[in-house]
């Protein structure tokens, strides 16, 4: 299934041409939120979706941030979240993003975890 993509998400074609050919990642309609927003999941978790413009929100544990830690496009929310929002507002910021989607995918489940 494909979801669509609204008008504001400029780069949003960026971000699914860098996320179509990796493994195990599948393009759908989110679950949370507006229905019909464009998601990515790993299995049966959703790990990204957008949200508004221009902010993607991504399933990243704090562990799986450190890396980018401080990075200006990067909005994390109150409390004990495993989600951040990202902003996407030109070419690279999709590559970005995806990077942190491909990262958000390959973090195995919490179920798998115990």
């Amino acid at each position: 299934m494909s979801a669509a993509v609204e008008p504001d998400f400029a780069w949003a074609w960026v971000l699914r041409c860098e996320l179509a050919a990796f493994p195990g990642l599948e393009e759908t309609a989110s679950r949370f939120g507006s229905r019909g927003r464009l998601a990515w999941r790993a299995g049966q978790r959703e790990v990204a979706h957008l949200h508004a413009p221009p902010f993607v929100d991504i399933r990243l544990p704090s562990a799986g941030r450190k890396p980018v830690a401080g990075d200006a496009r990067l909005v994390p929310r109150a409390g004990r979240s495993d989600w951040i929002e990202c902003r996407m507002e030109s070419p690279e910021d999709a590559v970005f993003v995806a990077a942190l989607i491909r990262r958000a995918a390959e973090r195995p489940s919490p179920r798998a975890r115990r």
